[in-house]
């Protein structure tokens, strides 16, 4: 085995010294040619015949040469090197067919590298923990209160984690973005999750140091903590003493007992640091959920089976729950169900990524088609060739190796050129964050997506060069030498073919135009919709308060106007407000109360609306209008509180009377006094302005609050709010003033969140705007494949027939009649291609419609814009081909030169 393995290597070697190694087998034949001459010489032979005898002897110095060079096992190496350098030179003599070929390539083999990473790292890479496709997530629906959450209260998914049998384990988690690490003189924020200890089970983790969670751990007065790896790094400096040690969070001491690994991400990689959490499984809490449900699938059982389990768990609720009575699970429309967790993870994005393969793969094809084509036609002009070449002896083989050689180094120039745009595009994330696209931090160029690529860019390689012998070795020698009829229909056969292949390119170029051009228009109606608020030269950031220095909340209150007002006093601020929740950000916690007018037995039409906690001039600062009554003033917290509601919320509740003085009450929960409603205030978004306008019910922030009304106030003690700030600065400026006025009033407290609202109306659109992004980019490089098969047609075309355009230029036919006659022929091609895409887009509109925003898919504008673009593609290719031909020179093309 040792041996064959040198002596391999030694054939490898000798391959690169084929000139020293043929010198020293010529060196010693001489040497024994000279000792057989000297030998005759010595028995008496002339010079002359000594050397003839010698050379009679030896039995001919090429044959030795020759078998020793065969021996020695180059044969079929040379011969591929030999093709590869014929290869070569014919492209650098043919650079219009290379510059297609490779440029076609690139651009398909680019785009499928660049856009294929993204759909595979966020929709197809296996999650990194333990047998991962049994991992699931488990939602809790509640249509009928208004609300897409499908986040679970700690009772729901206790109950299914007691009950089901589908699951190895259940838990649950949700994540806390208000966390602040006060050690040392530099706070921090952090995003903590809340786990319970099954979940790191479910996982399969192993923690990098130290230990990870234990069911006991949920119940431990010294509230034990894991960290991440990057602040163990940051924070402790790697130290591996750090188990045991503590950590003041939200100033309170914690006890960290592990270390998670360094790619560790769930449920998000900004989570810095997880808190054991515990069953409080007291109520069901259909209106204010904020866990998800975590489990893995016992072995052999799917996902159908699980979710048809939860199913006929369902109606068992109201076992453990009294208060979900019949009529509140008829009204919620309350239901379970299971999906794989990395689904979970993506849907959002699903259909748009799903979308963007699509598009990748016909890219890709309409690449390969065309350069096949081209490698075709190019076919037929060498049939003589070969022809010659199989009457001279040629094997077939050999062709076919010819013709594999010539499409792998045209394949590996376009791979050249489509790795650059691959990783440009991979580099740049297309121009998403991973708040628009989950695991966009999974996506990367990496080494199997290299080879990936490389080894789909040798499959073209091969495929083109087998088509293509195919194609050239077609009919007899006899039949190619000859030229005759039948050779001439063929090629007109195949030349329909590449047409039929262009047309069907340039019919997917335009509905894909449209599409990006149907998308841009929704875009911009998404930019220019009445958002109900006004971003322009505002700012925000957040502040999360820890409940164990601010306890009650009259402090948080109190701390939360110390700031505005040092915020005010900042110079180039203006006027400052707080909220605990901002119009289109996602993720925010959810507070959602059930609401009826109170008092009147006309109205018991019952409303889901979102709880916000702003301060009085909230509404002037966002620009939010007051559609009637009042802002809130001092005192509205004292005797019958006031709140203010949203034009949909009072629409609901009052129809067309004026709500104005009456009251409502919390129907999901009765404890809570009347409340007077003191002014309406125009309606604005949730999380996405597709998903429309959302009941809001605002309560006041104020700081005049008295201790014996404070249970009047149905909102957290010590709410996380949102700064916003009228400016006219940069955001690189306002961000230190920001951390600046927080400090000023408690140095403890971190700022985070710093963002314009112009940004988050951006983010907002996201998945609008990656759909136009899909769509753009697929018929961009489909609109450019197809330019380019045209002007291969005609290109070809032309060199086919330029004797007959020098014969009538000859006879006097003008240049514009010659260009005329090459462009008729783009032409009739162009036309069938725009009226096949015209007639798919058309047929296809109601899919499109379905995701669309206040644009109608048929918009005759729209076809107009998309049709003008492609046709001037097209025409432009089409048009440098016959300019060409009609320059032909007669004198040059009769006299065969």
């Amino acid at each position: 085995m040792i041996e064959a393995a040198r002596a391999a290597i030694a054939r490898v070697r000798e391959l690169f010294q084929r000139r020293r190694l043929a010198a020293d087998l010529d060196d010693e034949l001489r040497f024994h040619l000279e000792q057989e001459i000297q030998h005759n010489v010595a028995r008496g032979m002339s010079a002359t015949d000594a050397r003839r005898a010698a050379m009679l002897s030896f039995g001919g110095v090429q044959r030795f040469r020759e078998e020793t060079h065969d021996a020695r096992g180059f044969v079929a190496a040379e011969r591929v090197i030999r093709d590869v350098r014929f290869t070569l030179r014919r492209l650098r003599r043919a650079p219009a067919f290379t510059a297609g070929v490779v440029g076609t390539l690139g651009i398909g083999l680019g785009a499928a590298a660049g856009i294929g990473a993204l759909v595979y790292g966020v929709m197809l890479r296996p999650l990194p923990y333990v047998d991962p496709e049994r991992l699931i997530r488990v939602s809790l629906i509640t249509p009928g209160l208004g609300t897409t959450s499908t986040d679970h209260s700690p009772g729901t998914l206790k109950f299914f984690g007691d009950r089901a049998r589908s699951f190895t384990e259940l838990g649950g988690y949700y994540e806390n973005d208000g966390v602040a690490i006060t050690d040392g003189d530099e706070p921090e924020r952090t995003t903590a999750a809340m786990v319970t200890p099954s979940v790191f089970r479910i996982l399969g983790s192993v923690p990098a140091l130290g230990r990870l969670f234990r069911d006991e751990d949920a119940v431990s007065d010294t509230v034990p903590v894991l960290v991440s790896y990057d602040i163990w790094q940051r924070r402790f400096g790697g130290d591996s003493a750090v188990i045991g040690k503590q950590i003041e969070l939200n100033r309170g001491r914690r006890t960290i007992i592990g270390v998670l690994p360094k790619d560790f991400d769930f449920p998000s990689r900004a989570v810095g640091v997880w808190y054991p959490s515990g069953d409080r499984a007291k109520r069901a809490d259909l209106t204010s959920r904020s866990v998800l449900g975590i489990g893995r699938l016992r072995r052999g059982v799917t996902v159908e089976q699980a979710d048809a389990e939860l199913a006929a768990l369902v109606p068992r609720l109201p076992e453990r729950f009294p208060e979900l009575s019949p009529n509140v699970m008829q009204q919620s429309g309350i239901r379970a169900t299971v999906t794989t967790l990395r689904a979970a993870i993506v849907a959002p994005v699903r259909g748009e990524l799903t979308l963007l393969g699509l598009m990748v793969g016909i890219v890709l094809l309409i690449a390969t088609v065309n350069v096949a084509t081209l490698f075709l036609l190019r076919a037929e002009r060498l049939r003589g060739e070969i022809a010659v070449g199989r009457a001279l002896g040629a094997s077939g083989g050999a062709i076919i190796q010819r013709f594999v050689i010539e499409g792998v180094v045209a394949a590996v120039g376009g791979g050249a050129v489509a790795l650059p745009i691959a990783a440009a595009a991979v580099s740049t994330k297309l121009g998403f964050t991973t708040g628009e696209i989950p695991r966009l931090h999974d996506v990367h160029l990496g080494g199997k997506e290299i080879a990936v690529v490389s080894a789909i860019t040798l499959i073209v390689g091969v495929v083109l060069g087998l088509v293509t012998a195919a194609r050239a070795g077609a009919g007899g020698a006899s039949d190619a030498l000859r030229d005759d009829r039948r050779s001439v229909t063929a090629g007109r056969t195949w030349r329909r073919t590449q047409e039929g292949f262009v047309a069907v390119q340039i019919a997917l170029a335009l509905a894909l135009l449209l599409g990006a051009t149907l998308m841009g228009q929704s875009l911009l109606k998404l930019r220019r919709v009445d958002i109900g608020f006004t971003p322009r030269n505002r700012a925000t950031f957040d502040a999360a308060l820890p409940f164990s220095a601010y306890p009650t909340y009259q402090r948080t209150v109190a701390f939360h106007f110390e700031v505005m007002r040092s915020l005010a006093a900042q110079p180039g601020m203006g006027n400052v407000a707080a909220a605990m929740r901002l119009p289109l950000i996602a993720g925010q916690s959810s507070l959602q109360h059930r609401i009826q007018a109170a008092g009147d037995p006309t109205r018991n039409q019952e409303a889901t609306a979102q709880a916000n906690v702003v301060s009085a001039n909230y509404f002037a600062v966002m620009g939010i209008g007051l559609r009637t009554g009042r802002s809130f003033a001092p005192g509205d917290l004292a005797g019958t509180p006031s709140v203010i509601l949203s034009t949909s919320l009072a629409r609901e509740l009052f129809a067309a009377a004026d709500p104005l003085g009456r009251s409502i009450r919390l129907v999901s929960d009765p404890a809570y006094p009347a409340y007077r409603v003191v002014g309406v205030v125009g309606d604005v978004f949730g999380e996405r302005i597709p998903d429309g306008v959302i009941r809001v019910l605002y309560f006041p922030l104020l700081a005049d609050l008295a201790p014996a009304s404070l249970i009047k106030a149905p909102i957290p003690y010590n709410p996380s709010v949102h700064y916003i700030v009228q400016s006219t600065l940069p955001i690189g400026t306002l961000a230190p003033a920001f951390r600046q006025a927080v400090a000023l009033i408690d140095h403890r407290v971190p700022v985070a969140g710093v963002k314009t609202l112009d940004a988050i109306v951006s983010s907002a659109t996201a998945r609008t705007r990656l759909m136009m992004f899909v769509l753009a980019v697929a018929a961009v490089a489909t609109a450019l494949l197809g330019a380019i098969g045209l002007y291969s047609v005609v290109a070809y075309a032309v060199a086919g027939r330029a004797t007959e355009f020098g014969v009538r230029l000859a006879l006097g036919a003008t240049e514009p009649e010659i260009v005329g006659l090459v462009f008729r022929q783009g032409a009739i091609v162009l036309v069938a291609g725009l009226t096949m895409g015209t007639v798919t887009s058309l047929a296809g509109s109601r899919f499109v419609q379905r995701v669309l925003y206040n644009v109608d898919a048929n918009d005759p504008m729209a076809y107009v814009c998309a049709v003008g673009v492609m046709f001037a593609a097209a025409a432009a290719a089409a048009f440098f081909p016959a300019r060409s031909a009609g320059r032909t020179d007669p004198a040059r093309t009769l006299r065969g030169s």
